[in-house]
């Protein structure tokens, strides 16, 4: 993909971190070309560009807003309790804006969640720190969260809040898809509590996903 870019009589910008993969180009029709010749060339060794995660932004704005960079930016400064409480004010308008309006662009508000996990849940202040604590206990983003971050949660959580994770993480060990989030969820119960809490759910569900 790097090689096509520099070949593009328009130069285009290839990014890439792990498995993630940015093009900027000049217009749509060559990005479009792009992922083309990149396809055949990935195909004939055997791999291939999910197209169900090809995502398009028109401009840098649409990406900025994508990736929540004004956030991030805010967030460089955590270590400031107003820059905090201002970026935690932020993110929290912009996810509750982007919920109730229709047809809204999605961003990747589960990137702002591990940060703020990061700096810790316990720094931001009511009410910004009550619902983010509400977004954090979502199954879709208890469920992508691994040991680490499942630990992490756990130390700033009140003792009524750490309750209903613990509820909220049995209730997902009975029935989530993902061998992945059982292997997470079992180390930390295992590892992170004290005392250890019961993996039989997890150790169940995992049974009966190997036997599908």
């Amino acid at each position: 993909m790097a090689q096509y870019c520099q070949q593009e009589p328009i130069r285009s910008i290839y990014l890439r971190y792990a498995d993630d993969q940015t093009l900027m180009t000049g217009t749509k029709e060559q990005a479009q070309s792009l992922l083309y010749r990149a396809g055949k060339a990935l195909h004939r060794i055997g791999l291939n560009i999910n197209a169900g995660k090809v995502e398009e932004f028109i401009g840098r704005e649409e990406f900025g807003h994508h990736w929540a960079f004004a956030i991030f930016a805010e967030l460089d400064n955590a270590d400031d309790p107003v820059a905090l409480q201002e970026a935690s004010i932020a993110f929290c308008d912009a996810l509750r804006l982007t919920r109730s309006t229709p047809g809204a662009k999605e961003w990747k508000y589960d990137s702002v969640l591990r940060r703020l996990i990061n700096i810790g849940l316990a720094k931001i202040e009511e009410p910004q720190r009550g619902e983010i604590v509400h977004y954090v206990f979502e199954d879709d983003f208890l469920s992508i969260c691994d040991a680490r971050y499942l630990s992490k949660i756990a130390t700033d959580l009140t003792p009524d809040e750490l309750n209903c994770f613990h509820e909220k993480l049995d209730r997902l060990g009975e029935t989530h898809f993902h061998n992945w989030f059982h292997y997470q969820l079992i180390a930390y119960m295992t590892k992170s509590c004290k005392p250890p809490r019961d993996t039989s759910l997890s150790v169940t569900r995992l049974e009966y996903l190997a036997a599908l």
